[in-house]
């Protein structure tokens, strides 16, 4: 934006979790879209999270969340964090493996890890 009398510019000073990014001639800040982040004040564009963080849906994050054990984002840019199938458990905030032969999650999504099947 111009100031008309000394002919200087003056700059939008947008707050964490927003940007000017794809904002032209225009003074607005937009927020970041969910899976993106902008952890300080000024920043000019948006950052993806990590694989194995997330927004946790959220638009206009300061910052990524680590995916809790049971769930995973593959993933950069992950908006969520996605729950391992039944049948499989978390290895890493990043991976989901099938349980080994004689273990199961009971038929439940989002295990943080196997249990051994009963007996019989």
């Amino acid at each position: 934006m111009s100031s008309e009398n000394d002919g200087s510019a003056e700059c939008t000073l947008c707050e964490a979790g927003y940007s000017t990014e794809g904002v032209r001639g225009e003074d607005k800040c937009v927020a970041c879209p969910a899976g993106q982040f902008a952890a300080e004040p000024g920043t000019g564009s948006c950052s993806k999270c990590a694989a194995g963080t997330s927004t946790d849906n959220e638009a206009g994050a300061h910052y990524c969340t680590d995916c809790p054990a049971g769930k995973i984002a593959a993933e950069e840019g992950a908006a969520n964090c996605t729950a391992c199938n039944a049948g499989s458990y978390s290895v890493s905030k990043k991976l989901c493996a099938v349980c080994k032969a004689g273990h199961s999650t009971e038929g439940k999504s989002g295990a943080a890890e196997c249990e051994p099947c009963a007996a019989g």
